[in-house]
């Protein structure tokens, strides 16, 4: 009687399977063709043309320190996963974060977060509730490594140079800002210890807090992403005029500060269009109008072939992971 049963249910189980992989195909191909009608209209502006080679080359290398990013954001990701209990190889889980960071220029600019939970199920053997917990945990801690570079370069650069901001307004910032941080996470960890809140709407938000050990060993590389953008970022500035070394710290603390603003404005796939807006704000008075705007224009082209890259990296390691077709995660 069960065999019988489980042949009933296997034409279903492979219809499901080629439907999956049907719908991977179509999301990440939709992604790939805005990516490319987007680096068309890149190439179509004015501001683009009669660039000197030199600017070529420091796009180039931005593309390197971008992809880099992606790198060790994903490291990061499996250190969370860890911390929930869920430990997975290091490259498997690379391949899954790169594959599908590509998927976040679909609008919604949730399609990369759907596409990881999902193969982070088949094939990681993540079950979906942890897979969508450390998310949840990334998008906290990847806001607080930019705040952490935004802030905490500011207090580096001399009284002014942010529209005015005296450094002691910058010390301020950063240390309210590091208090808040470290009590959310110390707090968390006291109430998942002592109190009973299976069940509740408390628990929920204590679990979204990631523990003391994930979060020292995870924030540092999300830090790193951030100062790898900024000189990406600086790069190119460099290479369409003369940057003072306070100059570097400026771009570096307001593309992080910019990354958080398109992060947590909804819709914009990729935060495109008010990144590079929060962009032309912040280092608006530091450098000309026309250098402002190219430097948020060719950072975003950057960063778009970093997208790309990293998502062709993703599906070369993608092929050393297997998935399982016997794994579910229905009753957890």
């Amino acid at each position: 009687m069960i065999v019988p049963s489980l042949q009933a249910h296997s034409p279903s189980k492979a219809w499901r399977r080629r439907a999956s992989v049907l719908l991977r195909i179509l999301f990440f191909g939709a992604s790939i063709a805005f990516l490319i009608h987007f680096a068309s209209g890149l190439a179509n502006t004015n501001g683009l043309h009669g660039l000197r080679p030199d600017t070529y080359l420091a796009i180039g290398i931005a593309v390197i320190l971008i992809s880099l990013t992606s790198v060790v954001s994903a490291v990061a990701w499996n250190i969370l996963l860890a911390g929930l209990s869920c430990r997975v190889a290091i490259v498997p889980s690379t391949a899954v974060y790169l594959s599908t960071q590509i998927a976040k220029y679909l609008p919604g600019n949730v399609g990369h977060y759907v596409g990881r939970v999902a193969l982070a199920r088949t094939r990681l053997k993540v079950p979906a509730a942890p897979a969508v917990l450390s998310l949840l945990q990334e998008a906290g801690l990847a806001c607080a490594g930019a705040l952490f570079i935004g802030l905490g370069l500011y207090c580096l650069l001399p009284d002014g140079t942010l529209h005015g901001m005296s450094r002691a307004d910058s010390y301020a910032a950063f240390l309210l800002f590091a208090i808040l941080l470290i009590g959310a996470v110390l707090v968390a960890g006291m109430l998942r210890k002592r109190l009973k809140l299976h069940r509740t709407i408390i628990r929920k938000f204590v679990d979204v807090v990631p523990a003391l050990y994930p979060s020292l060993w995870s924030l540092p590389f999300y830090i790193a992403g951030y100062v790898l953008v900024g000189i990406a970022a600086g790069v190119i500035a460099a290479s369409l005029v003369p940057l003072r070394i306070q100059d570097w710290g400026v771009i570096c603390g307001a593309y992080s500060l910019a990354w958080i603003i398109g992060f947590l404005i909804p819709g914009a796939p990729g935060g495109l269009g008010v990144r590079e807006s929060a962009l032309v704000l912040l280092l608006a008075g530091t450098f000309p109008r026309d250098v402002v705007l190219l430097i948020a224009l060719l950072a975003r082209l950057a960063s778009v072939g970093a997208d790309v890259l990293a998502f062709i990296v993703g599906l070369l390691l993608m092929c050393k992971v297997r998935p399982d077709p016997n794994f579910s995660d229905i009753a957890k």
